[in-house]
């Protein structure tokens, strides 16, 4: 289910739960920025629009923890950098850690120091994993 209005702290707070299915509602001033309402009552805050051809619908944050209008700058910013042609998929894994990166951490702090077997997970990260080890996170 979809509708529309205007959001602000007090109108998302006053949308219905749903029965059932989890309800998007859009902003009427902001392409894109919209809501999702579950039937438990989180609120969550989505750009939802085309980056790069491809549908999306990106995370912004859930309230309280992040206002409306905090969100809605969130949500400007991601459409101008859309607008400028920038790689917003890129820049939301940047930072994030890598497989391998955790794996060796894992090494260092737990299998090294309190396991005489590390070698076993070494040789099977390294036959299983492999092709995953470069890959961000999420």
């Amino acid at each position: 289910m979809e509708e529309r209005k205007h959001l602000t702290n007090a109108s998302i707070r006053e949308i219905e739960l749903p029965k059932g299915v989890a309800i998007y509602v859009y902003d009427t001033k902001l392409t894109g920025f919209c809501i999702c309402v579950s039937p438990k009552g989180k609120r969550t805050f989505y750009y939802n629009g085309r980056v790069n051809g491809k549908s999306k619908r990106l995370k912004i944050g859930t309230s309280p923890e992040i206002n409306t209008t905090d969100a809605r700058e969130v949500c400007k910013t991601i459409v101008g950098d859309i607008a400028k042609g920038k790689d917003i998929e890129h820049q939301r894994l940047a930072g994030r850690h890598t497989l391998g990166e955790l794996f060796e951490m894992y090494l260092r702090v737990h299998a090294k120091p309190n396991k005489w077997t590390w070698k076993d997970d070494v040789r099977d990260f390294d036959r299983f994993c492999v092709k995953w080890k470069h890959k961000p996170l999420v």
